[in-house]
C-alpha cells in the first residue's frame, strides 16, 4: 500500500465456496515498523477480502474491508513516534476521497449475487 510499503497482511483464514465461485480471506494488518515494545504495529479488528471467480484463472472482482476505526490510534501512535511516512500522512488527509476507494453507494456486492437467497 502506498505509504506503508513493506507492510504485511498474513492470512489467518480462507473460506472457499466452489459452487458459487467465491472466496473470503481474513487477514491481519502489520506495519513494517515496530512499536516501543518491539512488536509490529497492528491494526486490530477484522480485515478481509472477498473475491468472485471469473473463470480462466481470473477474478471478476475483489473487495477489501477492514476496521477503519482501529486505524486511527495505530496511525496516531506511529505519527507521534515519527514512524508514519509523509505519503501515509497524505493518504490519511485524503480519507475516503482517496483513489480506488469504493463507496457503498457505488458498489453493492449483494446485488452482484446470482442468487442472493442461496
Amino acid at each position: 500500500m502506498p505509504g506503508l510499503e513493506n507492510s504485511t497482511c498474513p492470512h489467518v483464514r480462507t473460506l472457499i465456496d466452489d459452487k458459487k465461485g467465491e472466496l473470503l480471506g481474513f487477514w491481519k494488518q502489520l506495519a513494517p515498523v515496530n512499536d516501543a515494545d518491539g512488536k509490529p504495529y497492528e491494526i486490530r479488528g477484522t480485515g478481509g477480502s472477498r473475491f468472485r471467480y471469473a473463470r480462466d484463472f481470473k477474478w471478476a472482482w475483489q473487495r477489501d474491508a477492514f476496521d477503519h476505526i482501529n486505524t486511527v490510534p495505530v496511525f496516531g501512535a506511529m505519527m507521534q513516534a515519527g514512524q508514519l511516512t509523509g505519503r501515509m500522512q497524505e493518504r490519511m488527509k485524503a480519507g475516503s476521497k482517496m483513489q480506488r476507494w469504493t463507496r457503498i453507494d457505488e458498489f453493492d456486492w449483494f446485488e452482484t449475487l446470482e442468487d442472493p437467497e442461496a
